[in-house]
């Protein structure tokens, strides 16, 4: 990783080698003094990046998988087991996102407002599109817990990242404003959105 002077990011990034694609940077955007902490752990190596320009923690972890272990397709060396948060934000509403890369699957997880909880899960597995054409659709389902609207953000959000991503995606959300308006959703549903758009771009750097 590179630094600006004094001690701040270049990159914005945490940057690994890969044999193929050289230099690979995840998670962009990383803001604040150059500080990380390695953990070591028989299973993998944990790196926790505080941003302290937006008061976050940043977690990756790099993980060590043996050769030839079953459902394992990539080659022997590091596969790519991490997770990071990011937020977007307008006027009082605030929507927060962990997002979890586990092997060739992504797990999103969106929670904001006064009580974060799970209101409902999306779950989408991409195939080819039944038009005949050679493009990726997606199939999605949901479930919703009784009482909650979150069903229309998190199958909506899956089914576009397993389209886009070509991989399995679930998205688990639960957020809750008290006395929340019809604009108020609305504006929710588009911080969604813009979220949604920056794990697209995280991801396609991967």
């Amino acid at each position: 990783m590179g630094r600006n002077a004094p001690g701040g990011w270049k990159s914005k990034s945490l940057l690994r080698w890969d044999p193929k694609t050289r230099v690979q940077s995840f998670p962009t955007g990383l803001m604040g003094l150059l500080d990380f902490c390695i953990v070591p752990e028989t299973e993998g190596i944990p790196v926790v990046v505080p941003d302290l320009a937006k008061s976050e923690l940043s977690m990756i972890h790099f993980s060590k998988w043996p050769a030839g272990e079953a459902g394992r397709t990539e080659e022997k060396g590091i596969s790519q087991v991490s997770f990071w948060k990011i937020s977007e934000k307008k006027d009082n509403f605030e929507v927060f996102a962990q997002v979890e890369v586990l092997g060739d699957d992504l797990l999103v997880v969106l929670w904001g407002g006064t009580r974060p909880h799970i209101g409902a899960i999306g779950m989408a597995q991409p195939r080819p599109s039944l038009k005949g054409s050679k493009t990726i659709s997606a199939t999605s389902s949901a479930f919703t817990f009784l009482g909650h609207k979150e069903d229309v953000v998190a199958k909506a959000m899956s089914e576009e990242l397993a389209r886009k991503l070509n991989r399995k995606v679930v998205v688990v959300a639960g957020m809750h404003w008290e006395g929340l308006r019809d604009e108020g959703i609305e504006e929710v549903i588009g911080i969604c959105q813009r979220l949604k758009h920056r794990i697209l771009e995280e991801i396609r750097r991967l």
